[in-house]
């Protein structure tokens, strides 16, 4: 309290309370007898583990929602009210040809049965090579077929005959393109190759540009 006092006569007017607001929402303001004004800090919090609680000195108590957004256009994010944990769980609206729960957009190999997105699940491969006798080129010369798992990254194919040596010579004039190059779905080649000494040897590599991916084989006689 405040001791008041008439000043033209001296005489004492009483007593008034204390005025111990000190502008600021942030505080709560009281007056102790033995302490004179306090000024506690206001308390924010909300009791809700998704939001970030603070106090604006002009506001007051603010409470602003836990960003769970990582960056990803195939997920669902949000904040788990129990742990304040973000989730992140895949989109179950977007496509998803193999049904692995990973929606293709964010797929490592959208054709492939992955839901782990292990890298070695999607490796691109070449199988199933055989090589039979007859084609549009004449006599002796052969037909080479194959299949791919995945085309996500080749670009195309060489037939090569492969040496003792270790040495390759392709027998195509130029690289064989690949048909569903970028899809990540696989698919079946088949490509004549001329007169060949007993089909052995014969093995595919497998080209991104110039570079070769791997090699594949030896074709089997059909």
């Amino acid at each position: 309290t405040q001791d008041l006092c008439d000043a033209s006569t001296g005489t004492c007017l009483g007593t008034q309370p204390t005025n111990c607001d000190d502008g600021n929402p942030c505080t709560d303001d009281s007056c102790d007898p033995v302490g004179g004004c306090q000024h506690v800090q206001v308390s924010c919090d909300d009791g809700n583990v998704c939001t970030t609680d603070s106090c604006d000195p002009v506001r007051g108590c603010q409470h602003v929602q836990v960003s769970c957004d990582d960056g990803s256009l195939c997920t669902l994010d949000s904040c788990d009210p129990a742990t304040g944990a973000c989730l992140h769980r895949f989109d179950p609206n977007q496509s998803d040809l193999d049904v692995d729960g990973v929606p293709d957009a964010c797929d490592d190999c959208p054709t492939v049965f992955n839901p782990g997105q292990d890298p070695n699940a999607c490796k691109e491969e070449i199988v199933d090579i055989s090589i039979g006798f007859g084609s549009p080129l004449g006599g002796g010369s052969g037909m080479v077929g194959w299949r791919t798992t995945h085309e996500v990254t080749l670009t195309g194919f060489n037939i090569v005959v492969l040496g003792r040596d270790g040495g390759t010579t392709r027998l195509n004039q130029a690289p064989i393109p690949c048909t569903a190059c970028g899809t990540g779905n696989g698919t079946t080649y088949n490509y004549p190759i001329p007169k060949h000494k007993s089909g052995r040897n014969i093995f595919i590599e497998m080209l991104r540009a110039d570079v070769v991916l791997g090699t594949f084989g030896p074709a089997v006689k059909q």
